[in-house]
């Protein structure tokens, strides 16, 4: 098991997910690189952005773990995003080649560490968050970064969520990152079809303040199922369970929506 660096395993597995579907899928689709699309770069693994990276911390991620010639083709394209990755991934898939095991590593190792110091540099407090909820936010920094405290309309909800996280006021979170539209602009990239599928999912929701309690009580292990597709507030109590929280993680690469529901034992 890897280290979850303060989320909970179901909410590492979702992000996981909403980046490469499955184990299966990534072996079939993603062990070479690709390009989503906008100013993306150059992609490997679960969703790491050659492009977005400078080239000393892409050399620190990946030396050791792939051959030193994959290292070296890989890193002449750091820097380099939008239309020009495209011809770069293309070339680079006949010489890169990323085991499952591989991508794995380096997401949980460094990919997961160092978005989460962001997110602690950007949201004081969330380490005394739940870890479902702390996955939540962690979702949030992995697409849009840790842009708690930037100008402007655009970052409106992500200093509301910082405030709400200050103050203690959780119940407001879901509402907001529910609110961040329109979605094409937020998270660049994603195709008109994948923006709307996410923007209609409002199954978002965290229900409580109590849910994502700074309480020790809010940290027992929950049982949990993934369930894919937009839940309709009123049916979550259908089945008998009372939902503890609800995890919805927006997708870079735009190929739908994963839902977490984690219910209280």
């Amino acid at each position: 098991m890897f280290d979850l660096h303060g989320i909970s395993q179901a909410a590492f597995d979702l992000i996981v997910e909403s980046e490469v579907s499955s184990r299966e899928v990534y072996e079939h689709r993603y062990r070479h690189p690709e390009w989503p699309g906008e100013q993306s770069g150059v992609t490997i693994g679960i969703g790491y952005d050659v492009g977005q990276t400078s080239r000393a911390q892409f050399i620190a991620d990946w030396t050791g773990k792939i051959p030193d010639a994959m290292v070296k083709a890989l890193a002449k394209t750091c820097g380099v995003t939008g239309v020009p990755a495209r011809a770069l991934a293309q070339k680079l898939r006949a010489v890169v080649d990323i085991p499952w095991d591989v991508a794995e590593d380096v997401f949980s190792n460094h990919d997961v560490p160092r978005y989460m110091a962001m997110l602690r540099h950007g949201c004081p407090g969330v380490d005394e968050l739940a870890p479902d909820c702390k996955g939540v936010l962690l979702s949030v920094v992995f697409n849009r970064g840790a842009s708690f405290s930037n100008a402007g309309p655009r970052f409106a909800e992500m200093r509301d969520i910082r405030s709400c996280v200050k103050s203690g006021n959780l119940e407001r979170i879901p509402g907001l990152i529910r609110s961040m539209k329109p979605w094409p602009t937020i998270w660049p990239g994603c195709s008109r079809i994948g923006a709307i599928r996410r923007g209609s999912c409002t199954a978002l929701s965290i229900c409580s303040a109590r849910a994502c309690s700074r309480s020790a009580a809010a940290t027992r292990t929950p049982t949990t199922s993934i369930i894919c597709g937009p839940i309709r507030h009123s049916s979550w109590a259908a089945d008998g369970c009372r939902t503890r929280v609800a995890i919805c993680v927006p997708n870079r690469r735009c190929r739908g929506w994963r839902m977490l529901r984690a219910c209280a034992t």
